[in-house]
């Protein structure tokens, strides 16, 4: 079942990234995934299909999501972000750079906190569609 849209999930930590994708996976989505920001931005150039949204934490090497995130929305405005960070950070972020379709978890949190973080996001774009 391929209902969810498409998601790019950027996560620096491979083990990481397996885990969140087979949560995506299993909840319809397809996923693209990226261990970084400078290649999301790679993969955002190189998927010609829409990308529904973004899942990426705050920190990582080479460029972190809020810079990719600003990047990103220059080839594909309206986007959804959903911004996780380990650190404490104002949730205001999201909004500030992605705007009101983007969403900020904190970790540590369990996969039906996630889930349901998607899933409000989804609701949100499938409701611009």
């Amino acid at each position: 079942r391929r209902s969810g849209g498409t998601v790019l999930l950027v996560e620096d930590e491979p083990g990481v990234r397996s885990l969140v994708r087979q949560l995506l996976q299993r909840d319809g989505h397809h996923v693209l995934e990226a261990p970084d920001g400078e290649n999301a931005l790679e993969v955002s150039s190189s998927w010609k299909g829409p990308i529904d949204l973004v899942v990426t934490y705050l920190v990582m090497p080479r460029m972190g999501g809020r810079e990719m995130a600003a990047h990103l929305l220059r080839g594909r405005p309206g986007t959804s972000f959903l911004f996780i960070s380990g650190y404490p950070d104002d949730p205001r972020t999201a909004h500030e750079i992605a705007g009101a379709g983007s969403a900020y978890l904190n970790k540590p949190f369990t996969p039906e906190q996630f889930l349901q973080r998607v899933r409000e996001l989804r609701a949100a774009w499938s409701a611009k569609a």
